[in-house]
């Protein structure tokens, strides 16, 4: 194991600038000083590039060097991520970091899950926007204690069909998880309270998805939906579902209790959720709770 316990790196997408690349190594420091972590960050995954630019095989020799770690924390998220998919699914290691990361990093996330790599979070990053909730929720996942969320806590969650569930939590980006299918990285969602979220998705977009892992047999054995706020610019002549009514109906026809609008993911101080948790999800007419066991 090495000496210093955190990784900081981006997966995907490079710095525009040189000043971003500054603004990211700032929020690091001050994130790691937060965590009380020894840190450094994968200068390669900074090194600054011209706007609207990407690189296919971004620093994919690192790949070894990610497993040297306590913590591997992703600066943001990316499509990226994807080109890391073989290496990491081919790996020997028998332990990993623990991951935490968002959006596209729900890939990443997957295959932690099926390599058997253990618990890891759907939680802030240095470079997109966090703020005290997402830092006192992170803390709360890295602690690894029991803890729940509810209707007094966030009473802008809908409540879209009752029930009472038990599971492993598995959260993740909506079109990531459906981009899995039929691919080495799907994942095994059945028995888990699946948490999914996205953004700037029409409504009939994220239907389609959700019929994408239904037809792959995805949701066969899912215990529970959390839904986020899954926000997009509606237009004036827009006449199609709400994604209320989408989701609505997926309780229906699987049975089992859903929220939706629950701040995690792409959101201005986003939850941060653990995932691989055993947890209970609540949900009755007027009420509902989350709530997530000790790390076992």
């Amino acid at each position: 194991m090495n000496s210093v316990d955190t990784l900081f790196l981006c997966p995907a997408y490079r710095p525009n600038s040189l000043d971003q690349a500054r603004d990211f190594i700032s929020s690091c420091e001050q994130l790691a000083d937060t965590f009380g972590m020894s840190h450094e960050v994968l200068k390669a995954s900074l090194e600054p590039q011209e706007q609207g630019t990407w690189h296919r095989f971004l620093h994919r020799e690192n790949i070894h060097k990610l497993f040297n770690y306590k913590y591997l924390w992703s600066i943001r998220g990316g499509f990226g991520s994807v080109y890391w998919t073989e290496q990491l699914l081919n790996s020997s290691h028998q332990r990993a970091p623990y991951l935490i990361g968002y959006s596209d990093l729900s890939l990443w996330h997957a295959i932690w899950q099926i390599k058997g790599w253990g618990e890891t979070c759907y939680g802030l990053m240095p470079g997109a926007p966090h703020g005290d909730v997402s830092l006192q929720t992170l803390k709360t996942c890295l602690s690894g204690v029991s803890w729940s969320l509810d209707a007094t806590s966030y009473p802008q969650v809908q409540i879209l069909h009752p029930g009472s569930a038990q599971g492993q939590s598995f959260v993740s980006c909506l079109r990531v998880l459906a981009s899995t299918v039929g691919t080495a990285a799907q994942p095994d969602l059945s028995g888990c309270i699946l948490a999914i979220e996205d953004i700037d998705e029409k409504p009939y977009s994220l239907e389609r998805d959700m019929r994408q892992l239904a037809l792959a047999g995805m949701l066969e054995g899912v215990q529970g939906l959390v839904i986020g706020n899954m926000a997009f610019a509606e237009s004036e002549t827009y006449i199609g579902p709400s994604t209320q009514e989408i989701f609505r109906l997926w309780g229906e026809e699987l049975q089992i209790p859903v929220i939706q609008a629950l701040p995690f993911g792409h959101e201005q101080d986003p939850l941060s959720l653990p995932i691989g948790r055993e947890s209970t999800l609540q949900v009755d007419d007027n009420s509902w709770s989350w709530a997530f066991a000790e790390r076992s």
